[in-house]
């Protein structure tokens, strides 16, 4: 992608989609043993709980992916506002600039 092609939100969307498709999610090692608080004391969470809480945190991960695209997107749409607006108020002064380099 050039520099000149928008990045958008949908683009950002889409390449976290395509890369979390490609990047397989680590199963935790056999050692790790999880736990799960009841309110009272630490029980030894099932094997559904442990896939649930897996899952969830791939789910966070991906959720913290996609706020990071759409943060760098919504900068790279300010970065170009800011650009045009700086363009726009220098271009009278660069203007007389050349008027003032062809009298001379």
């Amino acid at each position: 992608m050039d520099d000149l092609t928008p990045y958008t939100i949908d683009a950002a969307i889409a390449d976290a989609l395509d890369q979390l498709e490609r990047t397989p999610v680590p199963d935790p090692p056999p050692a790790v043993q999880h736990w799960i608080w009841t309110g009272t004391r630490l029980v030894r969470a099932s094997p559904e709980a442990v896939e649930r809480r897996r899952q969830q945190a791939v789910m966070e991960q991906a959720e913290l992916y996609l706020a990071l695209e759409r943060r760098k997107a919504l900068w790279r749409r300010r970065r170009q506002v800011y650009q045009r607006v700086a363009r726009r108020l220098v271009a009278p002064f660069l203007s007389l600039a050349d008027r003032w380099r062809a009298e001379r």
